[in-house]
């Protein structure tokens, strides 16, 4: 492990539902094989809905209506599996909105592991990523930052270590898998691309919360793949921030990741292993009410 890291701290069926975030398929209840979908469900200004509030929801999974829905979890009752990525490379040397942000992503990493099951890891990354095994709140709590900026940036590499090799990894299910994500979203090292990221993190079932540290008005392309990242996988992008909006960037993404639902069905044609297919959930009552969530999925490996 990386000496510096060791010195911080740091988503037609018809069911009533609320919020969430992100899963893949898996063989969680006896039975035919069976697809679990995180979603976020908001109100008109992205606000998470309370969740005593009842969603009549449709499922689309490859545009056609699952055989049935099985279960809606909530939160409480999905443990977490958090991420937490941040940007250690050269360009972040400049950034005013640096050092706020990762003083910001300690405070988040103190509050979010609220359960006993709840689990997460860090990743630092400039040219090459390094990274924590899965760690309790007691064991993170021992961290202290110490951070200091160089070098290339390998962001695509560090998301796809973190999806690949800790979410993928990890046996639990289902789980909240979220990543979040501070970084100007600029690379110039990574051995993997844009869309390889994508793929690993929809793999994964992972949703990823990007809070950019750019101050650069010209900056639109770094910000454009964090807004991409975010929106294939159901979270959701901060980019062209202030110093005094990071602490609400954080408090949101809590908030989001604490009302995190997820919806367990059976599909009328599971597909083929490693197939990508579309989900589209869409609200058939309550018009005020907006639901985001991943575009799509892939089919297990262990499918049949």
């Amino acid at each position: 492990m990386n000496p510096k890291l060791a010195n911080w701290l740091f988503a037609s069926g018809m069911v009533s539902v609320c919020i969430a975030a992100a899963q893949v398929p898996q063989r969680e209840l006896p039975g035919p094989p069976t697809v679990t979908v995180p979603f976020f469900a908001i109100d008109a200004h992205g606000n998470p809905m309370g969740t005593s509030t009842q969603i009549d929801l449709s499922v689309l999974d490859n545009k056609m209506p699952p055989q049935s829905v099985l279960a809606i979890r909530t939160a409480k009752e999905l443990p977490l599996r958090l991420g937490v990525l941040i940007d250690t490379s050269n360009s972040e040397r400049q950034s005013g909105l640096y050092r706020p942000g990762v003083q910001a992503t300690s405070d988040f990493l103190n509050q979010v592991l609220s359960g006993a099951e709840d689990r997460a890891f860090i990743v630092s990354f400039s040219a090459v990523p390094s990274g924590t095994a899965f760690m309790n709140r007691d064991a993170l709590l021992k961290f202290k930052l110490n951070l200091t900026p160089g070098g290339g940036t390998a962001l695509f590499d560090a998301i796809y270590l973190a999806c690949n090799e800790r979410m993928q990894g990890d046996a639990t299910q289902p789980a909240r898998r979220v990543l979040v994500i501070l970084s100007d979203g600029g690379d110039n090292a990574s051995h993997v691309n844009h869309d390889k990221a994508i793929v690993a993190a929809q793999e994964a079932g992972t949703v990823i919360f990007a809070v950019s540290t750019s101050e650069d008005a010209r900056g639109d392309r770094d910000s454009a793949r964090l807004e991409q990242l975010a929106d294939k996988t159901g979270g959701r992008a901060f980019v062209r921030l202030s110093r005094k909006d990071i602490p609400k960037v954080f408090s949101t993404i809590r908030e989001q990741i604490e009302s995190m639902y997820a919806v367990t069905f059976v599909p009328a044609d599971l597909g083929k292993p490693g197939q990508y297919r579309s989900i589209e959930l869409k609200m058939t009552a309550d018009k005020k009410v907006k639901l985001r969530a991943p575009k799509g999925y892939y089919v297990a490996a262990g499918a049949q």
